[in-house]
């Protein structure tokens, strides 16, 4: 169980978004992850990396509950005024009900690069990354 401390704690949070495994670890994989973050500087590209941090599962879909994980982890870090008013279950439904899908089912990566794309908000807010 984490403490209020830790919910707050900036590289807390921050390792948590990058332990895709969630094992209390930052692998090699992971850590190139963190290094190509910097490192991008189009949208696509940046996209197609914040796409890989969600996939926690590895299946190379997005689903509800991983959507969910990362915008909570998201919101305890992020203090910038175009997510300072999100709500994570908001922003996940629409997400999801912009591409016809239910909770149950995954979002693709060309769909989330695409969808983010043409949605400002979204394009600023994984941008941000």
């Amino acid at each position: 169980m984490e403490s209020e401390d830790e919910k707050t704690d900036v590289p807390h949070v921050m390792f948590s978004v990058f332990d895709k495994n969630r094992d209390g670890t930052i692998d090699f994989s992971e850590f190139v992850l963190i290094i190509a973050m910097g490192n991008k500087e189009d949208l696509d590209s940046r996209l197609e990396l914040v796409f890989e941090i969600l996939d926690t599962s590895n299946d190379g879909r997005i689903s509800y509950d991983e959507m969910m994980d990362f915008l909570e982890t998201t919101k305890k870090y992020q203090a910038t005024d175009s997510v300072t008013n999100f709500v994570p279950e908001t922003v996940a439904k629409e997400m999801f009900a912009m591409f016809d899908l239910n909770n149950e089912q995954k979002i693709s990566k060309q769909q989330f690069v695409e969808g983010c794309k043409k949605n400002k908000d979204l394009s600023d807010f994984f941008d941000s990354w």
